[in-house]
């Protein structure tokens, strides 16, 4: 549930806060990891960063991202400068929320890293490693080489709110932390997809 936060004060982008921030996700680490045996060595490679975005409503909100350790701070600079873009972003729940299942995430166009699964093709996901986010899914989805599209009923307009086309200032955002993006894959295409090894 949403529930909306009123701060005494009004932040600038550097903290990311607004005098009506709406909190999407406040979970603890416990939380985030509840609900699926993940083994310890990966949990505890990850960590919970709290990010700030531009809803879809045009209203600030506050979502938590659980990716790895390593790039906490780069993910984070790169929600920073999406919000001073106003890039439009649905939510940013961790998966935890959504009983672990990724098409459940992607249906309700949920933003999310980790999530411990395998890939579409059926080998461990970036994701079960915190390396990959996926942004957006119903504006961007995966599109695989035989034109199979997920989430189901998701089409890819880049005239659509949200969505990440080949000039979009988030590409560059990510490129920066040495992330690629899925949508310059060469047979499928995971429009919502960056990761740090371009997988």
């Amino acid at each position: 549930m949403r529930i909306i936060l009123f701060l005494s004060l009004l932040y600038p982008f550097n903290t990311q806060a607004s005098n009506d921030t709406i909190i999407d996700a406040n979970f603890s680490r416990i939380e985030v990891f509840s609900g699926k045996i993940i083994p310890n060595k990966v949990v505890k490679s990850q960590t919970i960063i709290t990010v700030f975005y531009y809803g879809f409503d045009n209203k600030i909100h506050q979502g938590q991202v659980v990716c790895h350790y390593l790039f906490a701070d780069k993910i984070k600079s790169v929600f920073e400068m999406l919000l001073k873009d106003k890039f439009p972003i649905f939510s940013v729940i961790p998966v935890h929320h959504f009983n672990w299942s990724d098409s459940k995430s992607m249906k309700d166009n949920n933003t999310s890293c980790f999530n411990f699964r395998k890939s579409q093709n059926g080998q461990t996901s970036e994701h079960a490693k915190g390396l990959a986010i996926d942004i957006n899914p119903f504006q961007n989805p995966y599109i695989s080489r035989n034109s199979k599209t997920y989430p189901k009923g998701a089409t890819y307009n880049e005239n659509q709110k949200g969505t990440i086309t080949k000039s979009s200032n988030i590409i560059k955002y990510f490129q920066k932390i040495g992330w690629k993006w899925g949508g310059n894959w060469k047979y499928s295409k995971d429009y919502q997809h960056f990761s740090s090894n371009g997988r």
